[in-house]
C-alpha cells in the first residue's frame, strides 16, 4: 500500500469498533474490499489488537447467552457445556482409544489412514473388531 492512505487511522479504527472483529463488516463500513482492510492492518499492526478485542467481545456475549440458556435449563445448551467444558468429568462424545498406558494400538499407518478417510470413529472400529472376534470364537472349528 504505497502512497497516501485513503482512510485515516482514526476512520479505520472507528470502522473496527462495533464490527465484532469481522473484516467483511469493516470493509462494508469503509466501502472497500476485505483485501484493503488487510492492507491497512498491515500498515497499522496495533489495530490488529482492536480487531481481536472486538472478536473477544463477541465471544464474551455469546458465552453470556449460553450461560443464560443453561440457567433456563435448555437441554442443548446444558449438553454443549458439558461436552465442551466437562470433558475431564467424562462428558464427551469422543472417546480416545489407546493401548496399555496410552500407547498406540499398533495399527499400521495405512489402516489408520483408511479409518480417517472413511471418517470412522475409533471406538466404532474397536467395537466392530470385538464383535468380529466374538463371532469367530462362537464359530465351531471343523
Amino acid at each position: 500500500m504505497a502512497g497516501k492512505a485513503k482512510f485515516s487511522r482514526r476512520t479505520f479504527r472507528e470502522a473496527i469498533i462495533g464490527s465484532r472483529g469481522i473484516k467483511a463488516v469493516i470493509a462494508e463500513a469503509l466501502d472497500c474490499s476485505r483485501q484493503t482492510v488487510d492492507n491497512y492492518l498491515t500498515r497499522w499492526p496495533d489495530l490488529v489488537g482492536v480487531v481481536a478485542q472486538e472478536r473477544e467481545s463477541l465471544v464474551d456475549r455469546a458465552e453470556s447467552k449460553l450461560m443464560e440458556a443453561v440457567d433456563k435449563g435448555e437441554l442443548k445448551a446444558v449438553l454443549f457445556v458439558l461436552e465442551t467444558m466437562g470433558k475431564e468429568r467424562g462428558w464427551t462424545k469422543r472417546t480416545e482409544v489407546t493401548g496399555a498406558d496410552g500407547a498406540a494400538l499398533g495399527l499400521s499407518p495405512d489402516v489408520m489412514q483408511l479409518i480417517g478417510a472413511m471418517r470412522l470413529d475409533m471406538s466404532d472400529v474397536v467395537q466392530a473388531f470385538e464383535e468380529m472376534i466374538r463371532a469367530q470364537a462362537e464359530t465351531p472349528t471343523p
